[in-house]
């Protein structure tokens, strides 16, 4: 089990541990069983930074291990049936930040727990209360930092 030591910082709690990909995956499902409808979780980091592997991670915790959880980077979103309900986005590629609101991220804000990469995307179309989830590059081989910023 990875133990997220909690840092105060800015007024707000952070969680900080450098991580391997395996202690980033039971990372996320310990975050997951802190969250509840209407929590939304921005996903931050660069390209590869293991975002999706978070997020595969969490829902798997609630989904089942065996749940097929694709990257929504061409669909830009996916769903799951979970308790609670689960939105993944990924906004890499949109254009526009009103293309989100055609992808039912208001109902998703509501009706479920709301996970988005990429959130610079949105511009400003959301200033609510949500997680930051940042993955940086480590200076330990197969590691990366990982920093959970509560709202």
């Amino acid at each position: 089990m990875v133990s997220l030591r909690i840092v105060e910082g800015r007024g707000e709690s952070i969680m900080e541990k450098n991580v391997s990909l395996h202690e980033l995956e039971l990372a996320a499902t310990q975050f997951m069983k802190r969250l509840n409808i209407g929590d939304v979780i921005y996903m931050e980091g660069d390209l590869g930074a293991g975002k999706t592997t978070f997020v595969r991670a969490a829902i798997q915790s609630v989904a089942g291990i065996g749940e097929v959880v694709p990257s929504p980077t061409f669909t830009l979103v996916q769903t799951y049936d979970t308790h609670p309900p689960i939105w993944h986005y990924d906004l890499y590629r949109l254009t526009d930040p009103q293309e989100i609101l055609e992808l039912g991220i208001e109902e998703a804000f509501s009706q479920g727990v709301t996970f988005i990469e990429w959130p610079q995307r949105m511009g400003d179309l959301y200033k609510g209360r949500h997680y930051s989830i940042i993955l940086n590059s480590s200076n330990q081989a197969d590691h990366r930092l990982l920093t959970i910023v509560s709202p």
